[in-house]
């Protein structure tokens, strides 16, 4: 990704900011709904709450910055 001026970095990073927001509602939303009653350290309610987290960062941070959830790219092969 090239960036031709500082404009374009701020909106790169608006878009990461954006997807932080989006999977820290989502993260909210899942242990509203969900009946686990225990978040701390090591509990099955922090591994489905960190898992779900990162997750939803990932895809909506690929999706706004690249365009797509899952780039076709990485899973190119070269031949080698």
């Amino acid at each position: 990704m090239h960036w031709r001026d500082p404009r374009d970095a701020a909106i790169v990073m608006a878009k990461f900011v954006l997807a932080l927001v989006g999977a820290i509602v989502v993260t909210a939303l899942v242990m509203i709904i969900l009946p686990f009653g225990d978040y701390s350290p090591r509990t099955p309610g922090r591994a489905v709450q960190v898992g779900v987290f990162y997750t939803t960062w990932a895809l909506l941070a690929f999706r706004l910055v690249l365009g797509e959830y899952i780039p076709r790219r990485a899973f190119k092969n070269d031949g080698a």
